[in-house]
């Protein structure tokens, strides 16, 4: 969202009332939805003030970051914090984007599973592997699908995920419009996708 200016382009001193408008404006999710989130960020700060946080602080390991990404490497490896090609391309096959015929929509299915083998993958390369939580890996899948959700076509459509990973921009040009989105739809969303079997 720095991208497209609805945070600050510097990405420093953000506090939860520009995490709410930013969210809202941007995606249609109410003032409640990141508040918890935006808790755990300020917790790992380096601004000196303990009400901001910058967003290179979300880069801290095994607060918010954590091994397994769908997009970054684990931080065993070094950079967790930038885009990887490689890992990103194992996840864009698992959600069959470019794959000719299939589904044009990544489905709570599709996405669960992807998630699981992704944390599987990194498991079986990174001997440090430590993720202390599955529900971080599974709320951050739940809130992709959440907020880029279309009821009428039964999933999140791949060219918006496309779009969200490789160009870290959110898919207005490929006919995203906001929502209204709350806490307790990102919730119900986490039981559908926890509920999953991988």
């Amino acid at each position: 969202m720095a991208n497209h200016g609805w945070l600050p382009h510097d990405g420093k001193n953000i506090d939860l009332a520009t995490i709410q408008s930013a969210f809202e404006a941007a995606m249609g999710f109410s003032t409640e939805s990141f508040v918890g989130i935006t808790q755990e960020a300020l917790t790992v700060s380096t601004t000196g003030n303990s009400s901001t946080f910058n967003l290179q602080d979300l880069a801290h390991h095994n607060a918010i970051e954590h091994d397994g990404s769908l997009s970054r490497n684990d931080a065993f490896f070094g950079d967790d914090l930038h885009f990887n090609p490689v890992i990103w391309a194992t996840t864009a096959l698992r959600y069959g984007i470019r794959v000719p015929f299939s589904s044009p929509v990544i489905t709570v299915e599709t996405a669960a599973k992807a998630r699981a083998a992704r944390v599987k993958d990194a498991k079986l390369v990174n001997p440090a592997f430590n993720l202390t939580s599955q529900a971080g890996s599974i709320g951050e899948t739940s809130v992709f699908l959440t907020a880029f959700w279309d009821e009428s076509a039964g999933g999140v459509p791949k060219n918006y995920a496309r779009v969200l990973f490789e160009e870290e921009r959110i898919p207005y040009a490929e006919g995203f419009v906001k929502g209204n989105r709350t806490l307790a739809d990102v919730v119900a969303m986490i039981s559908k996708v926890g509920a999953v079997k991988v």
